[in-house]
């Protein structure tokens, strides 16, 4: 029992009082000390792998979480600017058909009128009436 606290002390501090007289007690120690410490500190190399892991994967969900919101809010800025751009061209739409419609039909009463007064002066020209003519 001497000698396991022996190897405990050995890799726990670094040079302890070991108060053995044996040569062969005291090299057993040491070298189950020194495969202690090879094996302690495989088994803390392992546990900060982990602990690296755990933390690499919780930044990488939190990552891809705040990632996947900027999208969302992006896409929805992209579809509601869509949006706006539709009824504004609408209106655009709207608004020109309007103002062609009122073009044409200006155009069109223009065009009556003209052939009205050019009938109708054709018409006078050729049959005088005495309320038409000047003496």
């Amino acid at each position: 029992m001497q000698a396991q606290d022996a190897v405990i002390l050995r890799i726990v501090t670094e040079n302890p009082k070991l108060s053995m007289k044996e040569p062969q007690v005291t090299e057993w120690v040491n070298r189950l000390a020194a495969q202690g410490k090879v094996e302690a500190e495989a088994m803390a190399a392992q546990e900060a792998i982990n602990n690296a892991c755990l933390i690499y994967e919780t930044q990488l969900q939190h990552s891809m979480d705040a990632l996947n919101d900027n999208l969302q809010k992006i896409q929805d800025h992209h579809a509601a600017i869509l949006a706006n751009a539709r009824e504004e061209a609408v209106c655009e739409l709207v608004a020109f058909r309007s103002d062609h419609k009122a073009t044409v039909s200006q155009a069109q009463s223009k065009a009556d009128l003209t052939h009205l007064a050019a009938h109708t002066t054709k018409h006078t020209n050729a049959r005088p009436t005495p309320l038409n003519t000047t003496p």
